[in-house]
């Protein structure tokens, strides 16, 4: 969660290829991952066409999972 304008400012948009990136896995994994994990960052729409997640969600999520080891039963 956002708490001030210096978050804000850090805070970046990134697309589905670049999330793929991020994580380090395909693009079909993170819609998969989008359908089937609760503590996946969802993604949100900026236009019609254009689906994007926040950046600073996602490198929050990856952290949580680094944090347990990578196991899917606890929620960051």
């Amino acid at each position: 969660m956002l708490k001030s304008n210096s978050d804000i400012m850090q805070s970046r948009v990134i697309r589905l290829c670049d999330v793929a990136k991020l994580i380090g896995v395909s693009r079909p994994t993170v819609w998969r991952w989008v359908k089937s994990d609760p503590s996946f960052p969802q993604p949100f729409r900026l236009s019609g066409s254009v689906t994007a997640w926040d950046e600073i969600e996602i490198l929050m999520w990856l952290q949580a999972k680094k944090a347990q080891g990578g196991r899917s039963d606890v929620r960051p």
